[in-house]
């Protein structure tokens, strides 16, 4: 069943646990995704991001997801990630996506605000929910592999920024990468918890959520996390398995490593909920 992003996050919040927002790409990751959270009885995030058209178009991959969505008997968020582009988040959230990440943070604190008050306008009448950035989360192999710091998110910013915008959650920088991890993260845990104070508990959103230690995550979700993005780790372990089956020399056949990938996604996000629940 469809719901939007601030009830899967009254339902971490009341729970101490953490949604997870699993991109995809693919039909199989999206029916792996829905399965697990089925047979887990457990709310999940489907987002869909405009730098993975180039995989499916929004309009052909979006309305599937959004049917099968409809079908499960779980609750499922279909969010659109990291959008820039003003129009293009309106047009996601005409399309029937029930929440929408404005993603602001290369700009100035001014512009980022500015913008994201008008989708928040934009977006809440048609109950759909609305995620921003504040800080900015480096991508590994596109800014290097320096140190975080300088990004950071000021936690009087965020009071601001929340304050004023009216935004359902905040992604922030503190530590976490988008992309495969070169180093051990380095988690600043009490800028999540001071974000959080300041902001009056605003849900905090992990960006470059994959490959972190369980114990990391934990440690996360009990500073104040309640969505964390996974991508980049669970198509790692797709790979793996179907590169394994072509070593293997067990098949010659396309539909055995469509099926070896479903069989890695649904691991993958079962491990993930079963964390992320914080039992």
């Amino acid at each position: 069943m469809l719901s939007n992003l601030k009830e899967l996050l009254t339902y971490a919040e009341e729970n101490n646990c953490a949604i997870p927002a699993f991109n995809y790409t693919s039909l199989e990751v999206i029916t792996s995704v829905i399965k697990a959270a089925e047979d887990l009885d457990y709310p999940v995030i489907l987002s869909f991001a405009p730098v993975h058209e180039i995989f499916y178009k929004i309009d052909t991959i979006f309305p599937i997801a959004k049917m099968l969505a409809q079908k499960s008997k779980a609750k499922i968020c279909l969010h659109y990630d990291h959008g820039t582009d003003l129009n293009k988040v309106k047009e996601a959230i005409d399309m029937g996506f029930t929440s929408v990440m404005y993603d602001g943070s290369s700009l100035n604190f001014e512009e980022n605000l500015a913008n994201t008050i008008e989708i928040v306008k934009y977006a809440k009448p048609k109950n759909v929910s609305v995620e921003a950035e504040l800080g900015r989360i480096k991508s590994y192999g596109l800014e290097g592999d320096g140190d975080t710091t300088s990004f950071y998110t000021d936690p009087e910013a965020a009071r601001e920024f929340v304050l004023k915008s009216k935004v359902d959650c905040l992604a922030i920088s503190f530590g976490t990468v988008h992309g495969e991890y070169q180093s051990e993260p380095d988690l600043n845990f009490p800028l999540i918890k001071k974000v959080r104070e300041i902001t009056n508990n605003i849900p905090i959103v992990m960006h470059g959520g994959s490959g972190v230690s369980k114990n990391d995550y934990i440690r996360c979700i009990n500073s104040g996390v309640r969505k964390i993005n996974y991508y980049t780790y669970m198509q790692r372990e797709g790979y793996k398995r179907v590169s394994d089956l072509i070593k293997s020399n067990e098949s010659s056949y396309y539909h055995d490593i469509v099926l070896k990938g479903k069989e890695a996604f649904y691991d993958e996000a079962v491990k993930v909920i079963n964390t992320f629940k914080n039992k």
